[in-house]
């Protein structure tokens, strides 16, 4: 069993969002992290386990 694939090129897409709102009306900033920021997100994620 073989799949066709198209020829042409797909795109361009818009690109996806930097920030949003979340339910309790925050605003959250989408980022890479630097070296600098693994403490941060180290605690963004044991914090929300206490």
């Amino acid at each position: 069993m073989s799949r066709d694939y198209p020829t042409e090129i797909a795109g361009p897409y818009e690109a996806p969002p930097r920030s949003f709102v979340d339910d309790a009306d925050r605003e959250v900033e989408l980022r890479r992290y630097g070296d600098d920021d693994f403490e941060a997100v180290v605690e963004m994620y044991t914090a929300s386990n206490r």
